[in-house]
């Protein structure tokens, strides 16, 4: 029988999958609602909103499964990286509210998932220093931000 704290990470977990379960949700009725059954809009414009509302989705799906298998072999030691992942859902959220209205500051919410999922990958390598999972903590700890800056730079010019 698992112990309290054991039942405590459990539920943080399914909590995220919980957020993450209605981001999804909410970003394909969103979808179907504002975009595919939308009057007024041309076809055009559908089919580059669909593409957006795809690339974001699929970017947040990855991010969301490699960071839950992340942390199914490097469990919570603490709430730090709970409340990261929390941030991350939100932020991820905010990119597809604007990514369905095809306003270009879905970046900047992507630039934040990327950032914080770096400090997240870092507050990872602190709790877990012999982890197996060193190396990918490690490039997403350094990538991560290096694609932020750069997408933050080529979406300013």
């Amino acid at each position: 029988m698992p112990n309290n704290e054991e039942r405590i990470v459990s539920f943080l977990l399914a909590f995220v999958d919980f957020l993450y379960a209605v981001l999804f949700g909410f970003v394909l009725q969103q979808l179907h609602e504002k975009v595919l059954i939308a009057e007024g809009m041309s076809y055009y414009d559908k089919a580059t909103r669909v593409l957006l509302v795809i690339g974001v989705f699929y970017f947040l799906m990855g991010d969301w499964i490699s960071a839950r298998l992340l942390t199914a072999r490097n469990v919570y030691t603490g709430y730090r990286r709970f409340f990261l992942e929390v941030i991350i859902a939100f932020s991820g959220f905010g990119a597809a509210i604007e990514v369905l209205r095809a306003h270009p500051f879905f970046l900047g919410y992507i630039i934040l998932v990327l950032v914080v999922g770096a400090y997240w990958a870092h507050c990872t390598i602190v709790e877990y220093p012999k982890s197996s999972d060193l190396l990918e903590l490690n490039a997403i700890r350094v990538v991560q931000p290096i694609t932020a800056i750069a997408g933050g730079i080529s979406s300013y010019l």
